[in-house]
């Protein structure tokens, strides 16, 4: 209702709104948190078509607040237009990019060196992007697959009935990126402790951007 009470709370509003939307991007920043700012961002653009697009016959008189406020409207439209397009545009890999296929052909490559038919992998954490390694190397999890971070972690039927699988029908080959490994991620370590016990290091890979060092591992054998 304030926006149509005049210009001035008008812009009250949408600082009010943009300030209200900045709180869910703390304590910090990501596409996750940014989520949440969409219904703000959504009621701010509302206000501003509604109330611009009637006066673009007159633009020439506009003041300087609405002149600002067109200019930043247009800025933002370019970002999300080219917040879009980049996911589709062929560029060289670089810290914006997404961290997912290319960043793993090296190592999937070694991997596939050695490798025999109906073999296995495991990675440790799985993120994101490491499930990347499963069809670049044509090796599938064994059975139970779960991504690495340590919430998934707090229910103790997963770490148990990970173990559990693992001792009959464990992964022939594990990839660890130390790098990822949180010190309070207690399940990732137990799982960890049966690398130590049944595996053998092969080879620690080169660096991966965003990834560090990864150590492979192939299970002994014997150890099944």
């Amino acid at each position: 209702m304030l926006a149509l009470r005049g210009p001035g709370r008008r812009q009250l509003l949408l600082a009010l709104i943009w300030l209200s939307a900045l709180t869910v991007l703390y304590p910090r920043f990501g596409e996750i948190h940014a989520m949440g700012h969409l219904p703000f961002a959504a009621v701010m653009s509302g206000i501003v078509l509604a109330k611009a697009l009637p006066e673009l016959p007159n633009w020439r008189a506009w003041d300087t607040p609405r002149l600002a406020l067109a200019g930043l409207s247009i800025g933002i439209g370019i970002g999300w237009l080219w917040t879009g397009a980049a996911s589709y545009l062929h560029t060289p890999l670089g810290p914006g990019a997404i961290l997912a296929y290319d960043e793993f052909k090296s190592l999937a490559a070694e991997l596939n060196q050695r490798k025999a038919a109906g073999d296995t992998l495991f990675a440790l954490p799985e993120t994101d992007s490491t499930p990347q390694l499963h069809p670049l190397t044509g090796m599938p999890a064994p059975g139970v697959w779960v991504k690495g971070w340590r919430w998934y972690f707090r229910a103790e039927r997963v770490p148990q009935r990970l173990t559990a699988e693992w001792e009959s029908d464990p992964p022939n080959w594990i990839v660890v990126f130390p790098a990822l490994i949180r010190a309070d991620n207690v399940g990732i370590r137990d799982l960890l402790a049966i690398v130590a016990a049944r595996y053998e290091l092969q080879f620690i890979a080169d660096e991966v951007y965003g990834h560090g060092r990864p150590e492979v591992y192939r299970l002994v054998a014997g150890g099944e």
